[in-house]
């Protein structure tokens, strides 16, 4: 793996200290992409690092150890635009984390849908223009994000993922030129603007399981995920470590007695009873 030599940002005084650099060098473009933890390791989405490239100099920013509002100030700046690629869940945790709007950001893989590629992601981009395969994606998908120090391959994957974007949007731009695709890059722009006010489904109500389900047991199903929530939240366990979302749609179904679900050892036998019970409340 490629080693980067980078700026590591840990504290308000060294994020104050990039904010001057990037307006003393008069930088108006970054490379940007997240990291962050999502119902995988512990509860709940949050942000665990920024990654950022401004054509020379390589930065991490950890917001696990700096106050939101400087983070919000960092990346509320309107004056720079932020090259990141399928932007959209970025932004929806970047609006519930922290409630701003990211601003000016040219998301590549816009250029990417009138394009013809077969892999659209970007690790697939990445292959497709420059022949250059990420082997470690497999491996630092499922990251615990969250722990610190971040490991050294951990932090070399995340700026990968940085190190090419404005590579690829030298590369798209003049492609679409080429092809005369100007016009179509720009409808596509305008239809995909990010809606942050829109309510966004959590995953599982959108499958097929879940659709499956006449209305009773959808109502069912949503007061038991409730519940999940409830206790997942105050236990700190991602969702599907304390009921797994199978087991949710056999309870929803009827297909399973409730008294004989099983808990991870790590939860208490007092809360193991408390959630059956509050299950067999909602569901009788």
């Amino acid at each position: 793996m490629k080693k980067y030599t980078f700026t590591f940002i840990d504290d308000v005084d060294k994020l104050v200290e990039f904010r001057k650099y990037l307006r003393e060098n008069k930088i108006t473009k970054i490379a940007m992409d997240f990291e962050g933890e999502h119902n995988l390791h512990s509860y709940g989405e949050k942000l665990c690092l920024i990654q950022i490239f401004d054509g020379e100099k390589y930065f991490l920013m950890d917001p696990l150890k700096i106050e939101d509002i400087e983070i919000s100030k960092t990346l509320e700046n309107s004056k720079i635009t932020k090259y990141m690629y399928s932007a959209e869940s970025d932004k929806s945790l970047i609006y519930k984390q922290y409630g701003i709007k990211l601003k000016n950001v040219l998301d590549l893989k816009t250029l990417v849908d009138v394009l013809n590629f077969e892999n659209k992601g970007l690790d697939g981009i990445i292959n497709s223009l420059f022949g250059i395969e990420n082997k470690f994606k497999t491996k630092y998908q499922k990251h615990n994000w969250q722990k610190r120090p971040i490991d050294e391959n951990a932090i070399t994957y995340a700026l990968d993922d940085v190190n090419y974007l404005f590579k690829i949007y030298d590369v798209l731009i003049e492609k679409i030129i080429r092809e005369d695709k100007i016009n179509e890059l720009l409808i596509t722009v305008i239809n995909n603007e990010y809606d942050y006010e829109k309510m966004r489904k959590a995953t599982i109500f959108k499958k097929k399981e879940f659709n499956d389900l006449n209305e009773n047991n959808k109502k069912e199903f949503m007061r038991i995920y409730e519940i999940r929530e409830f206790y997942a939240k105050k236990l700190n366990l991602p969702p599907h470590n304390l009921i797994e979302n199978s087991i949710l749609f056999e309870i929803a179904n009827n297909k399973i007695n409730v008294n004989t679900l099983k808990f991870n050892k790590k939860i208490s036998k007092d809360f193991c009873k408390e959630i059956i019970r509050k299950i067999q409340n909602k569901i009788n």
